[in-house]
Formats: C-alpha cells, sequence, structure tokens
C-alpha cells in the first residue's frame, strides 16, 4: 500500500519483533502513528494488526467517465505472515458537489439565464440514479420557470447520496423562441444560425465534447439537443431529436425480439436473446426526459410496467457489453 512518505509494508509498519504465536512483540515500534494492534480473536478477518484507515483521493477528473482502481497486495519470501486489503462500504464518492450542465456547458457559477418564451436543458453526470428538486428522477429536465434547482445523486451504494449545489434559474428580458433541429443524413443544424450565438449538444441527456458548433455530424442514434446563447448569455434549448431507424433490423444480435402488447395501457413484456450478462434498458419520453433506467435486466422476458407514465410515445433503447445497443418505441395508449 502507497502512503505520503512511500510503500506501506508488513516490514515497516509493526509493532516491533519478534512476532509469532505466544510472543509478545518487543519493540521498537515502527510507523506506530498508521499501526493498530488487535488481540487475536477480536476481528472476524483474524488479522493480529492492522492499519489505520488510509486515504487515497485523486483530484481533476470528469464526470460521466469511467476511471479504474488498482490496488496490489504482494505477499511472497514466508509462510507466516498474510496482507490484505479491505474497502470501506460506501467510501468511493465524491467530496464535492457534482457538476451541472445547461445544455452541454458546465454550470460554473449558481445562477443561469432563460431567454423569455424559451426554456432550457439542466443535465446532470451519467451513470447515477437521480432526484431533482422539482421531483423528477431523469437525468436531465426542461426549465422555463424561473426557481432554485438542485440534483441529488445515487450510486450503487444506496446509502451514499451526494447533492449539487443550488442553481438559480432566472427569466432574461430577451425574447427568443427555442431552436429546432433539422436533419440531412447524419448531419444535425440549428434552426438558429447567427454569428453572436454560441451552440451546445447533447446526446440523451449527456454533454458532446468539443460540440459547439450550429450544426454536428452525428455517428450514433440517439436523442439530441442543442442549447443557444446569445451575445448577454441567456440560453435556449431546443426538444430533442431522436434520430436513426428504430426496426429490428439495426443490429442483428437481437434477432427475436419483441414486445407485447405494443400500445399497451398496462405492461408489456419484452423478449430478449438469452445472455447470462445482463441487459441495461432505458425509457426515454419525446422530450428526451429519462423515466426509466433498468440495469439489471436478466433472463429472456422482462416486465415493463406503464403505470407511472402518461401517455404518449416512448424511445426505449437495451444495451448488452457484447450485443451492442438496440432502440424501439413503445406505446403508452391511456
Amino acid at each position: 500500500m502507497i502512503y505520503a512518505r512511500g510503500l506501506m509494508l508488513i516490514n515497516n509498519v509493526n509493532n516491533g519483533g519478534p512476532v509469532g504465536h505466544g510472543i509478545t512483540p518487543t519493540g521498537p515500534c515502527m510507523n506506530c502513528q498508521y499501526f493498530v494492534n488487535n488481540s487475536p480473536g477480536n476481528i472476524t478477518t483474524a488479522y493480529d494488526a492492522l492499519t489505520t484507515v488510509m486515504v487515497a483521493a485523486i483530484g481533476g477528473l470528469t464526470p460521466g467517465l469511467t476511471y479504474n482502481l488498482k490496488i496490489e497486495v504482494s505477499d511472497c519470501n514466508d509462510q507466516v505472515f498474510d496482507s490484505g486489503v479491505f474497502l470501506e462500504a460506501g467510501s468511493f464518492l465524491s467530496a464535492n458537489p457534482p457538476w451541472m450542465y445547461a445544455g452541454g456547458e458546465h454550470i460554473t457559477g449558481n445562477q443561469i439565464e432563460i431567454c423569455a418564451g424559451s426554456q432550457a436543458e439542466l443535465l446532470a453526470p451519467f451513470g447515477f440514479s437521480y432526484l431533482w428538486s422539482n421531483g423528477s428522477t431523469a437525468q436531465n429536465i426542461m426549465v422555463s420557470q424561473p426557481g432554485q434547482y438542485s440534483v441529488t445523486l445515487t450510486g450503487s451504494n444506496q446509502q451514499a447520496t451526494v447533492s449539487s449545489d443550488i442553481v438559480f434559474v432566472v427569466t432574461s428580458a430577451t425574447l427568443l423562441n427555442p431552436p429546432s433541429i433539422n436533419q440531412n443524413g447524419n448531419q444535425l443544424t440549428s434552426s438558429v444560425v447567427q454569428p453572436s450565438m454560441t451552440y451546445s449538444w447533447t446526446k440523451d441527456g449527456t454533454p458532446i465534447a468539443d460540440a459547439n458548433g450550429s450544426s454536428i455530424t452525428i455517428t450514433q442514434n440517439g436523442c439530441y439537443t442543442v442549447t443557444i446563447k446569445d451575445a448577454f448569455g441567456c440560453l435556449s434549448s431546443s426538444n430533442p431529436l431522436c434520430t436513426g431507424p428504430l426496426g429490428m433490423a439495426e443490429n442483428s444480435h437481437y434477432a427475436g425480439f419483441s414486445i407485447s402488447p405494443n400500445p399497451t395501457s398496462g405492461s408489456a413484456w419484452i423478449t430478449l436473446p438469452v445472455s447470462d450478462k445482463s441487459y441495461q434498458l432505458q425509457l426515454t419520453d419525446m422530450r428526451g426526459r429519462m423515466v426509466l433506467n433498468d440495469r439489471s435486466v436478466r433472463g429472456e422476458k422482462y416486465e415493463l410496467k406503464s403505470a407511472g407514465l402518461s401517455k404518449g410515445v416512448y424511445i426505449g433503447e437495451i444495451n448488452h457489453p457484447e450485443k451492442g445497443s438496440y432502440r424501439f418505441r413503445f406505446f403508452k395508449n391511456q
């Protein structure tokens, strides 16, 4: 284990030697500030001694990206001493509030302006469960009214939550209707194109890096939103445009996929190819709000419950680590 002054090893953090069955350590103690002695049998792991809690921290990470932590335990050249590393449950979390985004831009202050007669998309980092101050559980929300907004994120540990700072949304005096998105093949273009405007884009509720022009070229199907900002700083976001064919021919790995009944006013049953790995199912309404995000879909049959969903059309997307993604439409008829 690495600490402030180098490697943490069994021969430089101990209560002196010799150490053995029935033998009391004689000292001198090495690195005692890191050493906790234990009487045999006092802890379930049966280790004779532990270190104090070691804290590892890293900064400069980008929300929504995946990072890997590698811990190595080495135990060699003896048949007496054993080493181990214990990770505290719930200890993997951010010490800082999560970032919020307005369109594809990181909100650096505590206030944003919406152009009069318009709306703005607020987003949280990808990969969590969400609870916004307005009650929404989607990754992103559209706001058109002044007010205070914040979001609480929950990861795999349901007991560890982290909340954003409050963002104050105010309405600008500048009148600007929301833009729309025009599609020409794999190119998407904002209906508002002016030199004084700046642009940001999102896909499925996640900012697209370096997408800061009035048009973008897409390589994946998804639901896209453009947000424009005028010279005075007020924001206006489009409604989402969901692109691409949604038929079964889109991915041959999903041959045999079906959803029935569709439309429905109750539950629909989804038939999936057999797999020993979990699927992820996401359901998004036509405003781009994610209303379902189930990461542990197993088995050939899945019950899609429509209770709590409003009448309308939804875009479903199924993801699998080996089979890729598959998109479909789901209709709630009442």
